[in-house]
């Protein structure tokens, strides 16, 4: 069994918590809270990756098939990130650079949550059937386009 410090969980915990410190420091020294919907789009991305844990030790299906479809109901915020580079623009409040840094950095959690939850998934349902993953996991993609 890994230990906590080795886990999944731990590495995007630590890598979310850097991303909320730079954006504090962002907060703190623009004196404005221009970003804070940063906040609110990590956290939706984070809860398909939360569904995902402790697929595997799941016994009951509907219990199963429960899960499946809140991950797969929220699957998409997690990538939706990106979509924050939009709001990119000079700001006279904040560097450029900061702003793009901190952009950057909660997209590439997004991404990190969606691999990290869709291999979960992955895992789960090759259990199941060989095929089965690689008919089903398409149409999540394509969902999330």
């Amino acid at each position: 069994m890994k230990s906590f410090f080795n886990s999944e969980f731990y590495n995007l915990a630590l890598f979310s918590a850097f991303s909320l410190l730079v954006l504090l420091f962002r907060f703190h020294e623009a004196g404005s809270y221009s970003f804070m919907f940063l906040v609110w789009n990590l956290l939706l991305a984070w809860i398909p990756f939360l569904v995902t844990i402790g697929l595997q030790q799941t016994r009951y299906k509907v219990v199963v098939v429960i899960k499946i479809l809140i991950w797969l109901l929220f699957l998409p915020n997690a990538p939706y990130i990106i979509t924050d580079m939009l709001h990119l623009h000079p700001r006279i409040e904040a560097p450029y650079w900061l702003d793009t840094f901190i952009l950057f950095v909660f997209a590439l959690n997004g991404i990190l949550l969606f691999y990290a939850s869709t291999r979960a998934v992955w895992n789960y349902m090759n259990g199941w059937h060989d095929k089965l993953p690689v008919i089903l996991m398409p149409v999540c993609f394509a969902r999330c386009g």
